[in-house]
């Protein structure tokens, strides 16, 4: 009986001695609570075709008038390209010539994570909402 006295005794103890010790252990390897806001957030909408749908999901996008620096690309195959995207940042046209493993959203994915990497949009900071033609993000 003494011992579960003291174990329900100490037991508050050691939790506050853990929450210590994992704080000073974050405060000295400089790691934070919460990741850091990303500094810029691209919306990434694939395609091939679907104008009206997308020039919709644009539309909504733009009225949510999200907080943080945020860029618009709508990426899409050579034969579905038009430059009909009202509000897009961006129109990623995926060349013909462009040669990968996969075929048609899944090719226009590949292109667009190169060309992410060759504008150096591919570190910790930039985050990368995928979004496709047929669906609509909340703001959240």
């Amino acid at each position: 009986m003494p011992t579960l006295i003291l174990i329900a005794w100490f037991t508050p103890m050691l939790c506050a001695a853990m929450i210590l010790a994992g704080a000073l252990r974050a405060r000295h390897t400089g790691r934070r609570p919460f990741p850091p806001l990303p500094r810029l957030l691209i919306i990434q909408i694939t395609t091939v075709g679907n104008e009206e749908t997308v020039n919709e999901i644009i539309r909504r996008i733009r009225g949510y008038r999200l907080d943080s620096p945020h860029k618009i690309w709508v990426v899409t195959e050579p034969w579905a390209a038009s430059t009909n995207y009202e509000g897009a940042d961006e129109l990623i046209v995926v060349p013909e010539d462009f040669q990968c493993h996969a075929s048609y959203k899944a090719r226009a994915l590949e292109y667009s994570r190169r060309f992410r990497v060759e504008r150096r949009f591919n570190d910790f900071y930039v985050k990368v909402l995928f979004v496709d033609d047929d669906g609509v993000p909340t703001k959240s």
